[in-house]
């Protein structure tokens, strides 16, 4: 192996593709950090209240309360009862 082996692969490694800020330009603007928050705190309050955020969202129900009520009458209707919160 060269002496210069290493200093050879540095240049590679600039070229490497990296993200770019692209995926990170929308969570910059107001408006997508607004939109982030707002999925947390929708996420916060599924798992406070022990209900499956990726369920609710699927569910297409805007409320988190009416959609826990109408979760809760599944799982007594023969639903799957063991519902992983996330």
């Amino acid at each position: 192996m060269p002496a210069n082996a290493i200093t050879d692969k540095r240049p590679r490694r600039a070229d490497a593709k990296r993200p770019g800020r692209r995926a990170i330009e929308g969570l910059s603007t107001p408006k997508g950090i607004e939109e982030h928050l707002i999925l947390l705190s929708v996420c916060q309050t599924c798992k406070y209240s022990g209900l499956d955020f990726l369920r609710f969202l699927r569910s297409g129900e805007t409320d988190v309360g009416a959609f826990g009520k109408l979760d809760r009458a599944s799982n007594r209707e023969g639903g799957k009862a063991d519902r992983e919160v996330v």
